[in-house]
């Protein structure tokens, strides 16, 4: 999962006299006729926009990531239960490594088909990871930090795949690179690989059929893409895994998500991919729905724009001209961490669902997580008098009656770009604009879209059309990590990486993040990425507010026997696609297994717990035999 939360709305329209609601056609188009429900299909709201025509190789956003975990299968893919590797429902069923973990030996089932009737074998997945590899240097390519440069990629025997490594790499197992059809991808000019759009015909190759789809070999393939109606997932013919009891999974692009909350209620909706916080204490006892509220991998951050003019590794080549020089000095970011009420803005505006920004890992990896709210210096604690003398140390003049603080002739003033789809975010920077204020700085706010953002981050520079010359102040978003590690977290601020959005430039960085991945030890690679984590801290790239649980939601009385990822504490759907094949239609119409909302704490963690039938525990990773390997 990556970037988070998506997109605004408008309303909807009550057809009182028949009991059915219509979603306005500027939010949702009425469904036509070749969208009309049937029986089995299962109907997901959501509010982000595709980006990237539903191409792996660029693709950011978590509604992307949904349809990935539908139709494409990883090498290894994750177990429920933990996360672990789930050798009996991916395409590889072993993977061995050699003591120096450098080289790695991959057998493939041999029962595995793409959704077109093509066998999948060796020659697929070499072609996948051979692509990764030849295009890591093309700007937006978010694949190639799961696989280093690696000496080999050798197709064996036809079930067969050895990869041979200059150094030990832990995320061998766990490697988020989605398994692409050879047949229909090979063709694409290599440079060109993450403009093209999968949506291509295809043709069957046991029955000829001719059809347009998106094709893996997960159990769906997309037939119908509609970025601002119903996109359509089929049955994959070919699926060799469960066969699960829906035949239609049907994705309803809203602009708001409180039109999706009233749809669901109404019984149009059978989930939402991506709620609100405000809904778990507010649908409490609401025996229709479910809301699950689980721990997120990822955090929520202010991040400011650090591009820094004449860095030869960096993805940017200058800031903007106009980007506001205050956001530049470490002192301002410091102070701000001191000078915004994080805890406050949780509890009120995030209805405490999560906990407070404490570095860039969450407390959702328990094994990896470290509490630095006791470390001098990056604890961080509010303390808008710390704040003021922060500011002072750094050389920044505030007026003692109040007022825009100055240093050089600069004002400590500056724009924050907040997402306009959404309202907890919008709510959240007011009240950290009112903090800013009280210590001398000016952070002036502009709502604007998603795309908007991504304008301002990503323009491309006028003299090196692989960089960036981003042209924003700060903006306040946030990343979802990956399913079993948080090493996806620390690679956002690696510099050159091209999940990098502030800029951000710190060779002593980047040498811990490289060194954990080779570091087979746990012990010692868990101290790498915490001393890497104390670094982000002190320099403030990223100001992290919090580590805000994710909210879903499931219809009770549609379909039942959700079961969450991680077990216990997880998310209901869109971890795996194992979960959506082990649900069933809901029998009687009087609810599911589940009902109300499921929010308990945990380890400090907000967390879920069912109501009956679900465990309440939550497991750690299971350890490999040989090799301590993510």
């Amino acid at each position: 999962m990556r970037r988070t939360m998506r997109r605004r709305t408008a309303g909807l329209i009550a057809l009182a006299a028949i009991g059915l609601a219509a979603t306005i056609t500027a939010i949702a188009p009425l469904a036509t006729a070749e969208d009309a429900p049937a029986t089995n299909d299962w109907r997901v709201g959501y509010d982000q926009e595709f980006d990237n025509q539903l191409n792996p190789f660029a693709s950011q956003f978590t509604s992307n990531y949904f349809v990935f975990t539908e139709v494409y299968d990883l090498l290894i893919n994750f177990a429920i239960k933990d996360n672990s590797p789930d050798y009996e429902n991916s395409p590889a069923v072993s993977a061995e490594s050699s003591p120096d973990g450098k080289v790695w030996t991959y057998k493939l089932r041999e029962d595995v088909k793409w959704a077109d009737g093509v066998p999948f074998t060796a020659d697929d997945v070499v072609w996948t990871l051979q692509t990764v590899v030849d295009t890591a240097e093309d700007p937006g390519n978010v694949l190639s930090q799961y696989l280093p440069t690696p000496d080999s990629i050798e197709k064996v025997d036809a079930y067969t795949v050895r990869i041979t490594l200059p150094e030990p790499n832990v995320r061998m197992t766990s490697m988020y690179i989605p398994m692409l059809p050879k047949h229909i991808w090979e063709n694409v000019e290599k440079a060109k690989i993450k403009d093209f759009d999968p949506f291509t015909e295809i043709t069957d190759a046991e029955t000829g059929e001719k059809k347009k789809a998106i094709i893996g070999t997960g159990p769906f393939m997309v037939t119908k893409v509609d970025k601002t109606g119903t996109t359509i997932l089929e049955r994959n013919p070919y699926f060799y895994g469960p066969k699960g009891e829906i035949d239609r999974l049907l994705m309803v692009k809203y602009g708001d998500k409180n039109a999706q909350l009233q749809d669901t209620k109404l019984g149009t909706l059978d989930a939402i991919l991506s709620g609100e916080t405000k809904w778990v204490k507010g649908e409490e006892g609401n025996g229709d729905i479910t809301v699950w509220s689980y721990p997120s991998p990822g955090f929520s951050e202010i991040a400011f724009n650090s591009c820094v003019a004449g860095v030869e590794a960096s993805v940017c080549t200058n800031p903007g001209a106009d980007v506001s020089k205050a956001v530049q000095d470490v002192s301002l970011r410091q102070a701000l961490y001191y000078a915004l009420n994080r805890k406050d803005v949780l509890d009120v505006v995030l209805q405490g669902q999560g906990t407070v920004g404490n570095g860039l890992i969450s407390p959702y990896y328990a094994r990896y997580y470290q509490d630095f709210s006791q470390e001098p210096d990056i604890a961080y604690a509010y303390d808008p008098e710390k704040a003021k003398q922060v500011l002072s140390a750094g050389g920044w003049a505030c007026p003692t009656g109040g007022g825009i603080c100055e240093k050089g002739g600069v004002k400590a003033s500056f724009e924050l770009l907040v997402r306009q789809n959404n309202d907890d975010d919008q709510n959240a920077a007011q009240r950290y604009a009112a903090d800013a204020k009280a210590v001398g700085i000016e952070m002036k706010l502009a709502v604007v879209s998603e795309d908007q953002i991504n304008e301002r981050i990503y323009p491309t520079s006028p003299t090196d059309e692989n960089k960036y010359e981003p042209t924003f102040d700060a903006f306040y978003w946030g990343w979802g990590g990956d399913n079993d590690s948080p090493h996806f977290n620390l690679d956002v601020l690696v510099c050159g990486s091209f999940w990098q959005d502030s800029m951000y430039c710190n060779p002593e960085y980047d040498t811990l993040v490289a060194d954990a991945l080779k570091e087979l030890d746990f012990t010692k690679r868990l101290e790498l990425m915490h001393q890497a984590e104390k670094i982000a801290l002190r320099d403030a790239p990223y100001l992290i507010t919090d580590h805000v649980n994710t909210i879903a939601v499931t219809r009770n009385d549609t379909w039942e026997g959700y079961v969450p990822q991680p077990e216990g504490t997880g998310a209901p759907f869109a971890y795996s696609w194992l979960q959506l094949q082990l649900i069933t239609k809901a029998g009687g119409g009087g609810g599911g297994s589940n009902t109300g909302v499921i929010v308990a704490v945990v380890g400090g963690l907000v967390a879920l717990v069912a109501i009956g039938a679900l465990v309440m525990r939550r497991r750690e990773k299971a350890e490999p035999v040989e090799l301590e390997q993510e």
